[in-house]
This record gives structure tokens, C-alpha cells and sequence, in this order.
């Protein structure tokens, strides 16, 4: 009895992966065109209709906008400080992971650069040692 029931299981199985073989294989009928519904009159050619902005969806817009203000541009030209071999181009302020490019390397605390280690970065200036001095190198406000 069990061995029927497994042969029955297996015809079956068998029978329903070929139909969907053949249906996988077989060409696509044209659709057929749905009943007319009243839609927007469309405007071919011109400017897109104007939509209303969603004002919460606004409002969440201008916080995030001015979450990513930022107080100065780092990366504008001479506006960093240059120490010898050292340049500083700009500082990308984050209380929790700072970063300081000098010399076109993006460098955080404890980083290495022409014989110098980063000390502290801070929102205007990065303070470097060279194992018997320290050093500031400044952003301009």
C-alpha cells in the first residue's frame, strides 16, 4: 500500500512539473484590452501637472536639510593650514569618528602620516605629534 501511495505521489508530481514546463514554454496570448475607465486628461507635450507637497513629507525634508548644513566648506582652497611637509585641506567633523585630510590622505586619531601621528582632531584644527613635539595644524573659520 505505501509503495502506491509513493508511485500516485510521484505521477502526480510528475504530470504538474510537466505542465508548468510546457507552460513555461509556450507563447505568451495576446492580452485582451480592458473595458475604458475615466482617467486624468493628460497633457502631451507640455510641463507635468504641478502636485502639492505633502507638508509632513516637507517638514521632514527642511530637518534632514538642515541636519547636513554645515558651518564652513573644508574643501575650499587655501583655506587650510600647510606645516612644513604637512597640508591640511580640510576636517570632516563628527563628534564620534573625526576626520582630518592632510596631504590628500584621510586620516582619524592615531593614524600616521609623514612621520607625524594624528593626536586630536577637533571642528577647527588637528593636533599632531612627532614623538617629541606637538603641532596644530588650523582650519580657518
Amino acid at each position: 500500500m505505501p509503495q502506491r501511495r509513493q508511485a500516485f505521489i510521484l505521477t502526480a508530481l510528475v504530470v504538474i512539473c510537466g505542465l508548468v514546463y510546457l507552460r513555461a514554454w509556450r507563447r505568451p496570448t495576446p492580452m485582451t484590452p480592458r473595458p475604458a475607465v475615466a482617467s486624468p486628461p493628460q497633457n502631451f507635450g507640455g510641463a507635468p501637472p504641478a502636485l502639492e507637497p505633502d507638508p509632513a513629507h516637507r517638514a521632514i525634508q527642511l530637518q534632514r536639510a538642515q541636519l547636513l548644513t554645515w558651518s564652513r566648506d573644508p574643501f575650499l582652497a587655501g583655506r587650510g593650514q600647510a606645516m612644513g611637509e604637512l597640508a591640511l585641506s580640510g576636517i570632516l567633523w563628527d563628534a564620534s569618528h573625526p576626520l582630518a585630510m592632510i596631504n590628500g590622505a584621510t586620516l582619524a586619531v592615531g593614524d600616521e602620516v609623514e612621520g607625524f601621528q594624528v593626536l586630536d582632531i577637533q571642528a577647527d584644527h588637528v593636533t599632531l605629534t612627532d614623538g617629541t613635539a606637538t603641532y596644530d595644524l588650523r582650519i580657518a573659520p
